[in-house]
């Protein structure tokens, strides 16, 4: 038995001496995503992570202007030929899809996120034509030329005990039109 219990300290301490391998330091380095074309569909992808809930959906424009060097993405793609190109902005409520020219200048835009915060003008027209009822679901859309939106409306999905209504609002010059579904 005195034997077993000496030769089990004698293989752990063995085996624990094996371990101590000293490893060389790690370095990490940041290399940021490659903004390079597809060649073949003219397009780029980008995931966009959010610090703050909300913060690409509640005005993808502004957020794309604010964070997306153009000027630095025409330059790494000025041995490409192309006459325009796409930009697709990925989140996990929706997306942006961009169209520039070679220059740069921002040709049209697509937008759809889905369960977003209503703006307050559409949140009191709800209220006001369906008292009562539960927001289940929203999508809103919005199609731009260049930088200024000239289509954007919302279907709403809503649950007023009674039954289940799918709603559009469209959005025209900061007025309102309902169209039910």
């Amino acid at each position: 038995m005195k034997k077993l219990i000496v030769g089990v300290f004698l293989l752990a301490f063995i085996a624990t001496g094996n371990s101590q391998i000293l490893l060389d330091e790690a370095k990490v380095e940041y290399k940021k995503a490659s903004m390079k074309l597809d060649p073949a569909t003219q397009t780029l992808v980008i995931q966009i992570p959010e610090k703050k809930v909300g913060e690409f959906g509640n005005d993808a424009l502004v957020f794309m202007k604010n964070n997306f060097d153009i000027e630095s993405f025409v330059k790494d793609n000025a041995d490409q030929d192309y006459a325009e190109f796409q930009v697709n902005f990925l989140s996990d409520k929706g997306h942006l899809t961009a169209r520039f020219n070679k220059d740069g200048d921002l040709i049209s835009s697509q937008q759809k996120f889905k369960n977003m915060r209503l703006p307050h003008d559409v949140q009191l027209e709800i209220a006001q034509l369906y008292n009562g009822a539960t927001v289940l679901g929203t999508k809103s859309f919005a199609h731009s030329k260049g930088w200024v939106i000239d289509k954007e409306y919302y279907r709403i999905k809503l649950d007023d005990g009674e039954r289940t209504r799918r709603v559009r609002i469209d959005r025209k010059n900061d007025r309102l039109s309902i169209a039910g579904l």
